[in-house]
């Protein structure tokens, strides 16, 4: 696997995955499906799909332009429109595990830029959202590090670990 660091390329209607779908690209897809579902924009999705189709480009556009304004409703999932879709997730974990001053939104934003597949640019053998490096973990999975809905709460278990032990 070549480096990839985060949003080499964006997502957009047509791209195809179905021939790889062990690729690093056909979970990152997927996990945009699972993200566009989870925020209630699910019509005509078929989540464990590799294919970016007609249902989850209008599914894109319906959830960016219910950002009032602050997307582009495009239907092509990149850096931003991501960022929104992975935020409500990642405030969740925020709230379930006690996470102030939304240190996970950042970690996922800061380590990945919100790119569910992300592969580490200094180290290689970080990977996801929140960059789990998988040679310290060798019980992680690329497919658990490649699910956000995984890697975020991974992320939030190990914030609110951090924060015990140094009792702040």
């Amino acid at each position: 696997m070549t480096g990839r660091g985060a949003w080499p390329k964006f997502y957009r209607p047509g791209d195809d995955y179905r021939n790889d779908p062990q690729g690093r690209d056909a979970h990152g897809i997927k996990a945009l499906k699972r993200e566009l579902i989870y925020n209630g924009f699910a019509k005509g999705i078929v989540a464990d799909l590799p294919f970016f189709g007609s249902s989850m480009k209008e599914q894109a556009i319906a959830f960016q332009r219910a950002r009032l304004g602050s997307l582009t409703p495009d239907g092509v999932i990149g850096l931003l429109t991501a960022g929104f879709l992975f935020h409500k997730r990642a405030v969740w974990f925020e709230s379930r595990y006690g996470i102030k001053n939304n240190w996970l939104c950042k970690l996922k934003t800061y380590e990945s830029r919100n790119d569910p597949v992300a592969e580490g640019v200094v180290n290689p053998d970080d990977e996801g959202i929140v960059q789990i490096n998988l040679h310290f973990n060798p019980s992680v999975t690329y497919e658990q590090a490649w699910d956000p809905a995984w890697a975020l709460e991974n992320g939030a278990q190990r914030i609110k670990a951090g924060i015990a032990f140094c009792e702040d």
